[in-house]
């Protein structure tokens, strides 16, 4: 009965700490979006937030050159650099879609295959009223961890920015602030 009530004790303790999130300390901040002002508008504002919440974060427009290849991020060489520069950690952002039903997702997945991974969703489209961003956590070469941040009640460009940076604290300091 002991091993019984250990077993599920421990099982808890993974489940909860899984449902918290993971404890970043820094971060490289990547926007997979085909639009350079939709990745630049995303890229600054997370790292605007990590940074005021005590995450150490660099967006990848200050790393990477318009146009160039994401999967650089992945060579030996950047991530040697990023090191010096005290990031260990990526963190991906993309649209998931456009429809609040959308869950984290939770397979094995490389730093390569997830930059490879484009959206096939803009910032923006006519007639939508929700958006479900992905946010998935690298470190090592293997994502961590994974989970979705819907933000509703949009018309436009500008609503979707604007409900982004107003909602995203709470999503970024219950998913990734250590306590």
């Amino acid at each position: 009965m002991k091993k019984f009530l250990f077993i599920g004790c421990l099982f808890l303790s993974l489940f909860q700490s899984y449902a918290q999130g993971i404890k970043l300390t820094n971060a490289l901040i990547i926007g997979q979006f085909d639009k350079q002002e939709d990745r630049f508008a995303i890229e600054v504002n997370v790292t605007d937030l990590f940074t005021s919440l005590g995450i150490k974060a660099i967006p990848s427009i200050n790393i990477l050159k318009q146009g160039a290849d994401p999967l650089i991020l992945a060579s030996d060489t950047m991530i040697n650099a990023l090191k010096l520069k005290g990031i260990d950690t990526y963190v991906l952002i993309y649209v998931k879609g456009y429809d609040r039903k959308f869950k984290g997702s939770n397979s094995e997945l490389l730093l390569e295959e997830g930059l490879k991974q484009s959206s096939i969703y803009s910032l923006f489209k006519d007639d939508i009223t929700s958006i479900t961003f992905e946010f998935s956590v690298f470190k090592g070469g293997k994502r961590l961890y994974a989970n979705v941040f819907k933000v509703g009640n949009i018309s436009n460009r500008d609503d979707v920015i604007k409900r982004f940076r107003k909602k995203a604290p709470k999503f970024i300091s219950t998913n990734f602030v250590s306590k």
